[in-house]
């Protein structure tokens, strides 16, 4: 009893800093990434096709902290209903079938902007497949629609475990693959391993041309502080990359080949604290793209300034390296 006593009181701490460090990202992600639209809709010089695929990126993330499963599972005590009303909880608010579909347009936004970034700086001459205003709108358009198809599976296999009245889902911290494994294998690998090379292949091209054969960004107009500052900004996307979501897509494959979590659920939850813990970096991730895209620019800070002094933020943009 005394054992039972001290394991609830280790978890309720567990979940009451979980509880607080979502709410600190959620408020000061949504309060960042809405900065990050207000500046590009309110500032007509930006109007780029790399500023609207960070208006996407933004309220892709947005929609990750709004629809992020640990809000809701907070709020949810006790066991879910069974059968159909559990289901559609689970698929829409306490399971992470639509934190899926908004974390997979944030990572296809993030290889479109990578590609992007590649073909104005590496191809600037090469026009073939530019993306200007119009054509930048199909390609947000196709990192909703192949998110949706990929999260297809997540919202059919996500339900109700009836024995613990819990949300079960393929790509969720409380998981029970069993023959969803091959689903677990495609979405890890069309989520994140691909865009992973994709967007390591444009920044490393891009840093080769800059330091090594020295055709980016160069002549009399750009300083090597600017080059420093874009190489800080390069490295910082790959590294937050690797960090935030390698290990998550390492853990669930992990656990789809093992097939061993829903067992251990009942006997050990460290395993499960893990993935909680994995799965609130992808959400933190969500709360620093602002930081890491736009705050760093001297445009947005301009906006932001600009914003909080009620002022129009049109004049006095810099054009920056591109």
């Amino acid at each position: 009893m005394e054992d039972s006593r001290q394991d609830f009181q280790r978890i309720s701490r567990y979940d009451i800093v979980l509880a607080v460090l979502y709410g600190v990202v959620i408020i000061a992600g949504i309060f960042g990434n809405s900065l990050v639209i207000a500046v590009v809709w309110k500032t007509r010089t930006m109007h780029t096709a790399t500023n609207y695929l960070l208006v996407n990126l933004a309220s892709s993330d947005i929609l990750v902290l709004l629809w992020c499963p640990r809000t809701y599972d907070f709020v949810v005590t006790g066991s879910l209903p069974k059968g159909i009303t559990g289901d559609y909880l689970c698929r829409f608010f306490i399971a992470d079938p639509m934190d899926i579909l908004c974390l997979g347009v944030t990572l296809f936004t993030l290889t479109v902007l990578a590609v992007e970034r590649y073909q104005a700086l590496v191809t600037p001459l090469s026009t073939k497949y530019k993306l200007n205003k119009k054509s930048v709108m199909y390609a947000i358009a196709t990192t909703w629609i192949a998110s949706l198809l990929i999260s297809i599976p997540d919202f059919i296999f996500t339900h109700v475990d009836g024995n613990r009245g819990k949300c079960v889902s393929p790509l969720g911290p409380e998981v029970d693959v069993g023959s969803d494994k091959t689903y677990v294998v495609i979405a890890v690998s069309l989520y994140i391993f691909i865009p992973f090379l994709v967007i390591t292949y444009c920044y490393c091209q891009i840093l080769r041309g800059m330091f090594i054969t020295q055709t980016i960004c160069a002549g009399p107009a750009n300083v090597n502080s600017e080059k420093r500052k874009l190489a800080v900004l390069i490295i910082a996307v790959t590294v937050v990359f690797y960090i935030l979501f390698l290990p998550f897509a390492i853990c669930m494959l992990h656990v789809a080949f093992t097939n061993r979590l829903a067992k251990e659920y009942t006997e050990n939850e460290s395993n499960v604290e893990v993935l909680k813990v994995l799965s609130f970096l992808i959400v933190a991730n969500s709360s620093l793209n602002p930081v890491l895209y736009a705050f760093q620019s001297e445009n947005y800070r301009k906006g932001f300034r600009a914003i909080s002094r009620k002022k129009d933020p049109l004049s006095d943009q810099k054009t920056e390296c591109k």
